[in-house]
């Protein structure tokens, strides 16, 4: 998967990035021509949508994060006990350490087989396209949490 595909699955949940001059922005639309825009380009025109430069990173959770307790939309909660729950597990009758086995099924992003729990990663904004490790994007642990 690569930036722009990240990108589109992440429209509708509020992504965020930083541009070029510093500036947290969040990805709002792709255009008629199918480039990425955000809040800060319809700022300045609404009839114009402009397109996000090369240098925008967006800000995301490495995997490691997973067994980290998270604040995400004003809820604070362990992302991986929340995929078990969604999944039908008890996650009271597991320990951590059950839990957290898991998580090897994460390491590889091409093995995340079930849907929902991809889509909860992503709206979650969690780097399943190993986007960090690129330099396309930013460990949102390194900066003040902008998705608190």
């Amino acid at each position: 998967m690569n930036k722009q595909q990240f990108m589109a699955m992440s429209l509708p949940y509020d992504l965020k990035g930083i541009d070029g001059n510093g500036d947290i922005a969040m990805l709002m639309a792709l255009d008629k021509r199918g480039y990425f825009c955000t809040d800060l380009d319809l700022e300045d025109d609404e009839e114009e949508m402009h397109v996000l430069e090369g240098n925008f990173k967006l800000i995301l959770h490495p995997l490691s994060d997973l067994t980290k307790p998270i604040e995400h939309n004003g809820e604070k909660f362990v992302p991986i006990t929340k995929i078990l729950e969604q999944s039908c597990f008890d996650t009271s009758k597991m320990t951590y350490k059950e839990q957290c086995s898991y998580v090897k099924g994460f390491i590889d992003p091409v093995e995340l087989i079930v849907l929902q729990d991809a889509l909860l990663l992503i709206e979650c904004h969690f780097d399943i396209a190993r986007l960090i490790e690129k330099g396309e994007a930013i460990d949102v642990n390194t900066i003040e949490n902008p998705y608190k």
